[in-house]
């Protein structure tokens, strides 16, 4: 596990949403390091999901700053943060239904190829051999994730665990520092949960940042390294998650028996 002492490589200092006159979220200041896995956990309404939309720029942030690296990527349009390293998966997969898997992951890594998805469309000289290292990168992810034997298969066909998995290969193609996982295993039965746990301890143990959203409270107590429970869009408790599941206010807020 990362220690408290290293540099974050994600800050949020006082980072509020308001819709109106409604605070989706409230003075929300947290730290995500290198090689962790840190979940963000509450009830329905949190402000979880909202928190995931302005650290990656689908939302602008109404107070607060963001932290990315040590810069500041407050209001930073979305292409600019994935360029930096900032990916994220969505609580339903995102696909496009009648690509191949390969051209699916190849999307993903257009979006850091050294021309750009429509600069190398014009750019003859660099166009072929951009494409092939595209490729060669593509391949070389599926692999990683296990879908190299369906890359030729159109997302439409794949079973919703797969596509899970596809939506994940996606976001690595654009090499993240810091992955930002909403709900990932919603909908997957206990194999395929154990799979794509697997695999995101093997992108934190590669020196990644995994942020993620889930209700899976064994999923999350056995995966995370540390804890952020949102509740009313304000931070409930922050900490280990021995330490998080046995706090009396995050039980009567949130966890209650989630170990029966």
């Amino acid at each position: 596990m990362t220690a408290d002492n290293t540099p974050a490589l994600l800050e949020l200092i006082n980072v509020g949403k308001s819709f109106g006159g409604l605070h989706a979220v409230r003075e929300v200041s947290m730290q995500v390091r290198a090689a962790t896995i840190h979940a963000l956990i509450g009830p329905n309404g949190a402000g979880k999901t909202t928190t995931f939309n302005l650290i990656n720029g689908i939302l602008p942030v109404s107070a607060g700053r963001i932290l990315f690296q040590g810069a500041d990527i407050t209001g930073w349009p979305v292409h600019r943060l994935a360029a930096a390293g900032i990916a994220r998966t969505f609580q339903t997969p995102q696909l496009f239904d009648e690509m191949t898997v390969i051209e699916t992951v190849m999307c993903g890594c257009h979006l850091r190829g050294r021309l750009g998805p429509l600069r190398s469309m014009f750019s003859l000289g660099g166009k072929r051999l951009e494409e092939r290292a595209i490729l060669d990168h593509a391949v070389e992810l599926l692999q990683r994730v296990g879908l190299h034997e369906l890359m030729d298969e159109k997302a439409a066909n794949l079973s919703y665990g797969h596509r899970r998995v596809l939506e994940v290969a996606r976001a690595l193609g654009t090499n993240p520092k810091l992955l930002l996982l909403d709900e990932v295993a919603a909908g997957l039965n206990p194999t395929e949960t154990q799979y794509i746990a697997g695999l995101i301890r093997q992108f934190a143990a590669d020196g990644m940042a995994i942020l993620l959203v889930e209700h899976d409270m064994r999923f999350v107590m056995e995966m995370s390294h540390k804890v952020t429970v949102l509740n009313f869009g304000e931070i409930l408790a922050e900490g280990l998650p021995e330490d998080v599941a046995s706090d009396p206010s995050v039980i009567e807020a949130y966890i209650g028996n989630w170990e029966e």
